[in-house]
C-alpha cells in the first residue's frame, strides 16, 4: 500500500491509502499534544514526533493504539524528521540539537549541538554531511560525523523553516520566513546547471615603455 502520513494538531497520525482515495484513512493515536512531523521508514514503520517530547516509531498494520515499537522522550519539542534518500539514516530535530539514526536498527548514532534552535536538517545523499538551519536566518553545513561546522552562509532574512539536498547531492534548497527559496551549491565554484565558475581574466603587462614624442 502506498501511502501519505498526515499529522496536525488533532494528535492523530493519518495514514492515506493512495490507491483508493475514497477509503477512510487509518489513525493512530498516541501523542499526547500537536504533531510536528511524521515519515515512513519502510512500507510498514511510520515515524512521528509531537509536542509532548515524544519520538514514536509504529507499525502500520496496527492500529490499536498499542502498534509502537519504539517511544522515546525527548529533550524538548521537535521540529523535524527526514530520511536520507537511501533511507538508511533519519534525522531528527529537536531544540538546538540534531541526531541522526539508524532508521533499520532504530538506534541513535550520534547527536550534534548548533548555534541556535533547528527548524529544519538534511543529510547528503553520500557524504558524511548535513546541512541545517533555524532561528538564527543561518544555513550551516556540518560535518555528520563530529558535527562541526564546515560552512555557513546567510542569505536569508528570517528564519529558516525547511532544508532539502537535491537527489544528486550537487544543491539545497532552504525555505524561509521571510518567503524565499534558495538554492546553494554544495561545492561552491562548482559548474552546475546555469552556475559557472568565471576567473577574472588577467590584464596583459605592458612591453615596454611608450617613446615619448
Amino acid at each position: 500500500m502506498r501511502s501519505i502520513a498526515h499529522c496536525s494538531n488533532e494528535r492523530l497520525l493519518r495514514l492515506f491509502d493512495l490507491s483508493n482515495y475514497d477509503s477512510p484513512p487509518i489513525e493512530l493515536p498516541g501523542h499526547a499534544k500537536s504533531l510536528r512531523a511524521a515519515i515512513f521508514l519502510n512500507q510498514y514503520l511510520v515515524a512521528s514526533a509531537a509536542d509532548d517530547k515524544r519520538f514514536v516509531v509504529r507499525d502500520v498494520r496496527c492500529s490499536d493504539g498499542e502498534s509502537a515499537v519504539l517511544d522515546r522522550e525527548l529533550s524538548g519539542c521537535p521540529s523535524d524528521l527526514q530520511l536520507r534518500l537511501d533511507d538508511s539514516r533519519l534525522l531528527l530535530c529537536c531544540g538546538s540539537q540534531v541526531s541522526i539514526w539508524d532508521s533499520d536498527r532504530l538506534v541513535e548514532l550520534s547527536s550534534h549541538s548548533l548555534p541556535c534552535q533547528i527548524y529544519s536538517a538534511a543529510l547528503h545523499p553520500s557524504e558524511p554531511v548535513f546541512v541545517c538551519g533555524g532561528e538564527d536566518f543561518v544555513l550551516y553545513k556540518c560535518s555528520a560525523e563530529d558535527g562541526s561546522v564546515v560552512e555557513s552562509h546567510k542569505g536569508h532574512f528570517g528564519p529558516v523553516h525547511c532544508v532539502r539536498y537535491s537527489p544528486d547531492g550537487h544543491l539545497y534548497a532552504s525555505g524561509s520566513e521571510d518567503g524565499t527559496l534558495r538554492l546553494w551549491q554544495h561545492k561552491i565554484g562548482e559548474n552546475y546547471g546555469l552556475w559557472r565558475l568565471e576567473m577574472p581574466k588577467e590584464t596583459a603587462a605592458p612591453t615596454g615603455d611608450s617613446e615619448a614624442s
